[in-house]
């Protein structure tokens, strides 16, 4: 009996999400090769406007933003400096965008993205972000 009633149920109805084929498109054609950055963007918040400056990478061919490198010079240093605050502190020490700026803006490439959420920077910019 109970197997009747589900042949007769009418099947929920499934959007169909494409082929993976269409996805390779996207792809790029070349191994990205990720060197150290910094980003700035502007953040809002309470009516008032602050340009947050965070370490990230970029790929040196198209300018896709990754991740912070793990073995990177520049993060290893901020991790030590952010070792030495901790000690015996219960909480996370953060290091503010302020100061990763001033440590680090002569030895890497700068980057403002108007938006936080592009995936790529403009190649062609250079240090003369709108810094506050």
């Amino acid at each position: 009996m109970r197997q009747q009633e589900t042949v007769n149920e009418i099947p929920k109805y499934h959007k169909s999400t494409g082929s993976d084929i269409s996805k390779s498109k996207a792809k790029s054609k070349h191994k990205h090769q990720y060197e150290e950055c910094l980003t700035q963007y502007k953040f809002d918040f309470n009516g008032k406007t602050s340009i947050h400056t965070i370490l990230s990478s970029y790929c040196t061919i198209c300018g896709k933003i990754g991740d912070t490198l793990k073995n990177g010079e520049c993060n290893k240093e901020l991790n030590i400096i952010r070792e030495q605050r901790q000690k015996d502190k219960l909480y996370y020490v953060h290091i503010p965008d302020e100061e990763v700026y001033e440590r680090l803006h002569n030895r890497l490439p700068v980057f403002f993205v108007k938006d936080i959420c592009n995936k790529y920077v403009d190649l062609k910019q250079n240090d003369t972000s709108e810094r506050e």
